[in-house]
């Protein structure tokens, strides 16, 4: 009896000596927010010698398409002061906050002449989202439409700074 008594004192003894077990570190979670975070939201847009030029609000959207894949795109309310418009977003591996802010087909302005609005960002310094600002860099121009619509022709390019409002 003594022989088992100094035995389980042994196995208790053993037990209460061992190491607690380690939790094993789960999965860690990505502090990055995606872009689709970090994009949407109102925004103070400014000439490039910081004269305010509009407020301009951009919002995420998600649709579908016929083959059932995820649609990711931004919809931008009062755009250069004037336009209302969604455009479709490609995922840039390279840049992943790029903004694509081409619009395919005609734009109404507040009062209706049509415009088109072509990106002109080629590289990472224009149309991406950087420390809570955009540096916006476009074409709008009215060249198919300016005799019908009786406007002034404009074919120019446009650099505009969005700063995110918190």
């Amino acid at each position: 009896m003594k022989s088992l008594i100094q035995m389980l004192f042994l196995i208790l003894l053993a037990t209460a000596c061992t190491k607690d077990k380690a939790p094993i570190p789960s999965t860690p979670v990505s502090s990055t927010p995606s872009k689709w975070e970090l994009i949407p939201g109102n925004y103070k847009v400014y000439d490039t010698v910081g004269v305010f030029l509009y407020d301009m609000e951009i919002a995420h959207s998600v649709g579908t398409s016929m083959s059932g894949n995820s649609l990711d795109s931004l919809i931008f309310t009062n755009f250069d002061g004037n336009f209302n418009f969604s455009a479709l977003q490609s995922m840039n591996f390279l840049s992943p906050n790029n903004i694509t802010i081409y619009h395919h087909i005609e734009l109404h302005d507040s009062i209706d002449n049509r415009w088109n609005i072509y990106d002109l960002g080629s590289d990472n310094t224009y149309n991406n989202y950087r420390n809570d600002s955009i540096v916006l860099y476009f074409r709008k121009q009215n060249m198919p439409y300016w005799l019908n619509d009786g406007t002034t022709y404009y074919n120019g390019k446009r650099k505009h700074i969005a700063v995110k409002q918190h």
